[in-house]
């Protein structure tokens, strides 16, 4: 994993820097909120720490431009600030800040902060990926029984076509063996009635 430190005197934070490197870190650092948002336009950092008082735009603004970044706005921003104002940290959240960690750093509260956040952002990437793979499975579904639907009418339609073919048949079957019976009928009349007349 990548971090991005961003921090005006990164020399203050030199020891948390060797300690999140001996851990197996990658870290970067930006002196300012400009070249902060510059570095990540072109390599993304996993998670940011994040100074809050910076000349230039400070860490506020910095995050709050970071998340309205189609591109920058998934990475978590965790704020490093000797601020420990309710509203400071209300403010923080608000821009989208996923923690605080308070100046001067613990080693092991930042490496446990970092951690946290970087499993949760795992866990989301994942749940995205699930949902997805639902989605396609859904769609695939729904194509599949949709396909089998419009099978099931076609064979309604052609059995349809069929049994009126059927009945048309039958009913001109039906209709010739009437006509050859009341023609039988018929003769049999006209000759029976024939034989009386010669005996009348």
């Amino acid at each position: 994993y990548n971090i991005l430190i961003v921090d005006d005197t990164p020399v203050n934070l030199s020891v948390v820097v060797d300690f999140l490197q001996s851990v197996g870190f990658g870290i970067r650092i930006a002196r300012s909120g400009e070249k902060a948002l510059e570095r990540v336009q072109y390599n993304h950092p996993d998670i940011i720490l994040l100074d809050v008082l910076m000349p230039g735009i400070d860490g506020f603004e910095t995050c709050r431009r970071l998340k309205a970044n189609e591109t920058t706005k998934e990475i978590p921003v965790i704020f490093m600030t000797s601020l420990t104002g309710v509203e400071d940290k209300v403010k923080g959240f608000e821009v989208g800040a996923v923690d605080y960690v308070t100046k001067p750093l613990a080693q092991k509260e930042v490496l446990a902060r970092v951690t946290t956040h970087l499993r949760l952002l795992e866990l989301t990437k994942d749940l995205k990926e699930k949902h997805e793979q639902l989605k396609i499975s859904s769609e695939e579904e729904t194509a599949r029984l949709f396909k089998a639907v419009s099978q099931q009418r076609e064979q309604l339609r052609t059995l349809t076509t069929r049994l009126t073919e059927v009945q048309e048949s039958e009913r001109k079957q039906l209709a010739r063996e009437l006509h050859d019976e009341l023609g039988q009928a018929l003769t049999a009349t006209s000759i029976n009635l024939a034989a009386i007349e010669k005996e009348v």
